[in-house]
């Protein structure tokens, strides 16, 4: 019995450009025990992964996806579907496919909405036989947000491939903060820590990867922080291999979150074996747990004190990524969580 994967539009479910619900779906299939019998479909890309069985959609209207998506699911004619994170989507397969389960997998919250849109998404989260989380924290806002949903929830933590991240890497006094550039995410105050800590370690370089905010004021003024060093370097966006390779050589790294449903560049890190300095909102707290140095308000003054702390102390250093690698060998190896996702789906295949 087949199980069908559905992406929503705009992924690349690609090497070049993969998102991290990209790599958590690829990764997650990978492993599974239904690897064989899993279908994933995505909008249509001219650089997929290989080695999985993927069926692709035009772009279009949510309207014109879920109807080209429908008619790759009826020549599967799976089991079970399971659409990730736009809910809509789901929704409407649940209406179209009465008789197969119909799963959303969600990598963020859920957000509360006025009283007319709650109850248009009541009817589509009653559709569904079943929603995933990536944390406990993102199902306990859900179900304080929608208590009269009927559906039956789950949690199955994201998850690395090990494989990617061999441990004792070779380190370099580097700093390293991966995420897009922008005000949610406390880019300006890292900038002005670093900045500040910098000169009184002239060894020591920092990098910031990942997207640029479209805000042009926050991007003009991120920039002319980290134009006052030469040793702030931004690369802008990479694929997930040279992520990972600067991420395993470099001695720390940042995290500084204002809202954050899972985390995962905080596995990473814990992966990489860089001593981690992160915030702990959302689900950021059930992922970091003991094995980071935690940012109460994610103010410059607070991440210059705990950059000063490691920069000052490499006993710590080394204590506190071990304690990164451990938690992450724990809790969040892919083949841990791709086992957690079959154990949900094998509730429905065999019902």
């Amino acid at each position: 019995m087949k199980i069908v994967i559905v992406l929503p539009r705009n992924m690349h479910f690609g090497p070049r450009a993969a998102s991290s619900i990209d790599l958590c779906v690829r990764d997650a299939v990978l492993y599974s025990r239904y690897r064989d019998k899993t279908v994933v479909i995505c909008q249509e890309n001219d650089d997929l992964f290989k080695g999985l069985d993927i069926r692709t959609y035009p772009g279009g209207s949510t309207r014109q996806r879920v109807r080209a998506i429908s008619r790759i699911i009826r020549d599967i004619d799976p089991g079970l579907i399971v659409a990730h994170q736009h809910l809509p989507s789901a929704g409407a397969l649940a209406r179209r496919f009465t008789q197969i389960p119909v799963l959303l997998h969600k990598h963020n919250f859920i957000d509360p909405v006025t009283w007319f849109r709650r109850q248009r998404r009541y009817r589509q989260l009653n559709r569904l036989a079943g929603i995933i989380f990536v944390t406990n924290t993102c199902r306990d806002g859900f179900v304080d947000a929608f208590p009269g949903a009927q559906l039956r929830s789950f949690v199955a933590h994201n998850g690395l491939l090990a494989a990617d991240w061999p441990a004792r890497p070779e380190k370099a006094p580097e700093i390293v903060a991966v995420g897009r550039v922008e005000a949610m995410k406390g880019s300006i105050e890292i900038a002005e820590a670093l900045a500040r800590v910098l000169p009184d370690y002239p060894d020591w370089r920092a990098r910031f990867i990942g997207p640029i905010t479209t805000e042009p004021d926050y991007a003009d003024r991120f920039r002319a922080v980290i134009a006052g060093t030469n040793r702030i370097e931004y690369t802008g966006p990479l694929p997930f291999g040279e992520v990972a390779t600067l991420t395993r050589r470099a001695e720390i790294a940042l995290v500084n979150s204002r809202k954050e449903a899972f985390g995962r560049v905080a596995i990473e890190a814990f992966a990489g074996e860089a001593a981690l300095i992160s915030s702990i909102v959302g689900g950021l707290r059930e992922v970091v747990g003991d094995a980071a140095l935690v940012l109460a308000e994610g103010n410059t003054a607070e991440i210059e004190g705990h950059l000063r702390s490691l920069l000052g102390d490499g006993d710590m250093r080394h204590t506190l990524a071990q304690a990164g690698r451990q938690r992450f060998d724990a809790n969040f190896t892919m083949v841990k969580a791709a086992a957690d996702l079959d154990s949900i789906y094998a509730s429905f295949l065999t019902r």
